[in-house]
């Protein structure tokens, strides 16, 4: 499949980037990913999503997180993360967290590719294309 390139948009002072459609992939293992971001288990089902790989220009784990105080509590193992990335395909892990504060934000977020060198990203398009395409085709969104 060849690739389309990335088209951004600016409108009214707000930036949009179009991504090609999500492609849910697989489920991973709640355990294994827990034990990688150093949070408990029970903390890894929000609203019955569960951590999912999912490609758009590219593939990454999206982890929902029950409570932004667990999403700002997490502790990545990168080299567990690494082998995670291996075993199920993905380049990167996005985590995130609803939050209801009135404001258009839906969710807080954060992004982890030890495998390129990436300890932590702030804020990274190609993994909030995934989230969003998840939960549109979840009907969340």
């Amino acid at each position: 499949m060849k690739e389309k390139p990335v088209s951004i948009s600016i409108s009214n002072d707000v930036i949009s980037m179009a991504q090609q459609p999500a492609n849910i992939k697989t489920i991973v293992s709640s355990s294994e990913i827990a034990e990688a971001l150093s949070v408990p288990e029970d903390k890894l089902q929000v609203k019955n999503l569960k951590p999912t790989v999912v490609k758009t220009e590219v593939v990454h784990l999206i982890v929902p997180l029950e409570g932004v105080e667990t999403l700002n509590m997490s502790k990545p193992d990168k080299v567990l993360l690494k082998n995670l990335a291996n075993t199920y395909g993905f380049q990167g892990v996005y985590c995130f967290s609803f939050i209801k504060n009135g404001m258009d934000i839906i969710a807080k977020t954060r992004f982890f590719n030890p495998g390129i060198g990436i300890d932590e990203d702030p804020a990274t398009g190609s993994a909030a294309g995934p989230l969003i395409g998840l939960l549109h085709k979840k009907d969340i969104l």
